[in-house]
């Protein structure tokens, strides 16, 4: 099993058919936000199970788009010409997923209420799930609670019930929510294993204070997200931003006294409402492929 991870930056050209390579591995799952809200207003992501030169919004009700990430390759991914993902001078922000600790696939909707989508190989710690319809990217993750019937949104005001209602031990289960279940409409999702010192899922309170650390994470994250609870204020960082800079999901303009910095076990927030207003609630996700070392001292037996 494997949890590969690449994150990066470009400056758009307005080239199409643009090769971003360096990832060192055949990508599943694309992000990719741009540092300027003048683009657009969300953030661009794909999974492989998708048709090929298909990628959709993060924050907007859309159905499947051409020209933003149209292949991906076996050292990265391909974009066209599309301002949103390769506007002239601008920079954009983006990670990868791969590895066999990643399971993308498609299901066509039903109608019918508690629908387990199996398969997967895993009890999943994070799912995200976007129909071919014109409705919002959903997410889940174990945070929510895995057997809790709560769905963060990527693109609306508040969570929803009745779209991915639980975690399930080989994969999730939908309910009748028209932005996972309607009948004939074609699904796309992308699931992440729970490994141990590679995701970690949970949430915490905000307070207000300024660079305040969220530490029992176990581990320096290379890409984490973070939810305000009923909010569409979803967001994430990796090591390659500017320092103290955030990328929102929704609104493409980069954040600061965000998510601020990275620490060997977790990471750093300042006072903005996307991560630390007082008593919210706030849930994430990190995620690091490196994988987490086991001490090689062996104690010897003495006899006596």
């Amino acid at each position: 099993m494997a949890l590969e991870i690449a994150h990066g930056s470009y400056t758009g050209d307005g080239n199409d058919n643009r090769s971003i390579t360096g990832l060192g591995f055949l990508p599943k799952v694309v992000f990719i936000s741009a540092d300027s809200s003048s683009v657009g207003a969300s953030g661009i992501m794909s999974f492989d199970s998708m048709p090929s030169d298909s990628s959709t919004f993060v924050g907007d009700n859309t159905s499947l788009l051409s020209n933003y990430i149209q292949a991906f390759e076996s050292d990265g991914f391909e974009i066209g010409s599309n301002a949103r993902v390769n506007n002239s001078g601008t920079t954009f922000y983006y990670f990868a997923l791969g590895g066999s600790d990643v399971d993308t696939g498609s299901y066509t909707g039903n109608g019918s209420d508690d629908r387990a989508i199996t398969g997967i190989g895993f009890q999943p710690e994070f799912v995200m799930l976007k129909g071919a319809n014109n409705d919002v990217a959903d997410f889940k993750m174990t945070a929510d609670g895995a057997a809790v019937d709560t769905t963060q949104l990527f693109g609306a005001s508040s969570n929803g019930t009745n779209r991915i209602q639980s975690l399930d031990s080989d994969g999730f289960t939908v309910g009748t929510d028209a932005e996972v279940n309607t009948n004939t409409t074609l699904y796309y999702y992308a699931a992440v294993n729970a490994i141990t010192g590679q995701t970690k899922s949970v949430s915490y309170t905000g307070d207000g204070v300024d660079d305040r650390d969220i530490t029992g994470v176990g581990f320096s994250p290379e890409v984490l997200i973070i939810n305000k609870n009923g909010t569409s204020n979803a967001g994430f960082r990796t090591p390659s931003h500017s320092s103290g800079e955030s990328s929102p999901f929704q609104q493409t303009t980069v954040q600061t006294n965000d998510i601020q910095g990275f620490g060997v076990d977790g990471f750093t927030i300042g006072t903005n409402a996307r991560v630390n207003t007082n008593s919210s609630t706030y849930y994430y996700i990190a995620m690091t492929s490196v994988v987490p070392t086991v001490s090689s001292f062996v104690p010897t037996m003495q006899i006596i």
